[in-house]
């Protein structure tokens, strides 16, 4: 699949890991370990959210769903915004009893 998407996208080069110096039963430990490397690590969905809106201009949204996002999970990411962005509808609510802090 990869292959296809960077054929599709022209791409003449695509980064591969080399694994030729590993016994078969090498590899499938590396396998299984890149696998649940991948299944530990963690996002910042506000950050990630924002690099997919901007590959999301870059690319059409069905090329997003290659990423292997759950059913609706890409939606709700592309759907976050950062901390501290808010657009013309936001609603923020004041706290007017609140000390004012000017730091």
């Amino acid at each position: 699949m990869i292959v296809e998407l960077a054929l599709a996208r022209g791409l003449n080069q695509i980064p591969v890991v080399r694994v030729e110096n590993l016994t078969p039963e090498q590899l499938r430990l590396y396998s299984i370990a890149a696998n649940r490397l991948a299944d530990m690590a963690g996002y910042d969905d506000a950050l990630l959210a924002e690099e997919l809106r901007e590959l999301e201009q870059l690319l059409d949204h069905p090329d997003m769903r290659a990423l292997g996002f759950e059913d609706g999970e890409l939606d709700r990411l592309l759907g976050l915004s950062l901390p501290g962005n808010f657009d013309d509808e936001a609603q923020v609510k004041i706290n007017e009893e609140a000390p004012l802090i000017t730091r």
